[in-house]
C-alpha cells in the first residue's frame, strides 16, 4: 500500500495495521508516514502465510452526521523456508601417528540453525573406495591403529555432512565438507634371532673367556625390507667388526667377554 486519496481535503487520518487478525510479526514494519513496509530478519520457523490488513480512519473534519470513516485494504505476505547448510563446531586437525600406536581421533560434530533437521556423515578416503584396512569408524570416532610399516605415508580423509532438508526449501538438501591428514611414521621393529645355548640381552650376546660360537644367519624380523649386520665390540665401546669377515653362519669368534650385536638396519 502506497497511498490513498480523500475527497474531504481537511481529513487527517489514522492507520491500525494486523496480521492474521493480531500485531504485526517482529520482521514486518509499516511506516504510516512514508506509507511503506519492510520486511527483514525472517527466520526459517517463521515460514507460512501472513494476512495483513491495513485499516485506515478519518476524523470527520467536515462534521458529516455520519461520523468518522474507514476503509481497509489486505494482502497476503508468504515466509518461505531457505534450507541453511550444517556447520562444523570445530575443524579438524591433521594427525601424525606411528605404527603399533593406536589414536581415537574425534570427528567434530555439526550445528544447523535448521533444529528439524537431522544429518548423515560420510568419511572417506579421498580417492579410495573405503577407509585404510587401520581405520574404523565408530559413531563420531575414527581409531586408527596401524601396524605394518609397508602403509606408511599420508592419507587424505574427508569427512561430508548432509541434511535431509526438513523445511523442504526448492534448493534441497545441503552439504558441509572438511578434510584432514593423518601421516603414518613408520616403526623399525626388534629383529630376533634364531640361535639357542648363548646368554643375550637385548639384542646382544655375551661371550665368555675362549668361547666360540657359530654366528647365525636366521632370523625374524616384521620388516621385511631390513637387511641387518653383525657388530662386535669392547665393554668400554672400542669397535672390533674387523674380526668378523663373513657371515655365512659358520665362521666363529674367540674372544674375552665382549658384546657382540646383529643390528637391524631399517631401510
Amino acid at each position: 500500500m502506497g497511498s490513498f486519496t480523500d475527497s474531504d481535503t481537511g481529513d487527517t487520518h489514522s492507520f491500525v495495521t494486523t496480521s492474521n487478525g493480531g500485531t504485526l510479526p517482529s520482521f514486518i514494519t509499516w511506516d504510516s508516514s512514508t506509507k511503506i513496509w519492510t520486511f527483514s530478519g525472517h527466520v526459517n520457523t517463521n515460514q507460512g502465510n501472513y494476512a495483513i490488513v491495513v485499516t485506515v480512519t478519518d476524523n470527520n473534519s467536515v462534521g458529516a452526521s455520519g461520523g468518522v470513516l474507514t476503509d481497509t485494504f489486505s494482502f497476503t505476505y508468504t515466509v518461505r523456508p531457505i534450507n541453511s547448510a550444517p556447520t562444523f563446531d570445530t575443524a579438524m586437525a591433521d594427525y601424525t601417528i606411528t605404527v603399533d600406536d593406536t589414536y581415537s581421533y574425534a570427528i567434530s560434530d555439526i550445528s544447523d540453525v535448521d533444529p528439524s533437521d537431522t544429518h548423515i556423515f560420510t568419511i572417506t578416503w579421498v580417492g579410495n573406495a573405503s577407509l585404510p584396512y587401520f581405520m574404523t569408524l565408530t559413531s563420531l570416532t575414527l581409531v586408527i591403529s596401524p601396524d605394518d610399516n609397508d602403509y606408511k605415508g599420508t592419507y587424505t580423509i574427508q569427512v561430508s555432512v548432509v541434511d535431509d532438508n526438513s523445511v523442504t526449501d526448492a534448493a534441497g538438501a545441503k552439504t558441509v565438507v572438511d578434510t584432514f591428514v593423518i601421516t603414518l611414521l613408520p616403526l623399525n621393529h626388534v629383529c630376533s634371532l634364531n640361535t639357542v645355548g648363548i646368554t643375550t640381552t637385548g639384542f646382544r650376546y655375551i661371550l665368555g673367556a675362549d668361547q666360540a660360537i657359530d654366528l647365525p644367519t636366521s632370523y625374524s624380523d616384521e620388516d621385511t625390507n631390513d637387511s641387518h649386520r653383525w657388530e662386535f665390540y669392547t665393554g668400554s665401546g672400542t669397535s672390533l667388526n674387523s674380526w668378523i669377515t663373513q657371515f655365512d653362519g659358520t665362521d666363529t669368534v674367540t674372544a674375552v667377554p665382549y658384546t657382540l650385536m646383529y643390528l637391524d638396519l631399517d631401510n
